[in-house]
C-alpha cells in the first residue's frame, strides 16, 4: 500500500477559496510552489491548476460586484 502524495497548501487554499478569500488562497499556493522541491512535476501541476481555477473563479465574482 502506498501513501498518498501530499500537496502542500492545497487543502488550505481550497478552504480559503470557498470562504471567498481568493487572494489569500492564491498566496498560499504561490508560497507552496516556491517551497516545492524539484522532482515531481505532478504536484506542481496540481498547485498551478488550483491557482488557475481560483483566479478564474474570482474574476466573475469581481465583475458581478462591480456591475452592482
Amino acid at each position: 500500500m502506498s501513501l498518498p502524495v501530499r500537496r502542500p497548501g492545497l487543502a488550505l487554499a481550497r478552504s480559503l477559496s470557498v470562504l471567498g478569500r481568493h487572494d489569500e488562497a492564491r498566496a498560499v499556493l504561490s508560497g507552496a510552489l516556491d517551497r516545492l522541491p524539484a522532482g515531481d512535476p505532478a504536484i506542481k501541476a496540481d498547485l498551478v491548476r488550483e491557482r488557475s481555477a481560483i483566479t478564474a473563479e474570482r474574476k466573475p465574482r469581481a465583475t458581478a460586484a462591480a456591475a452592482a
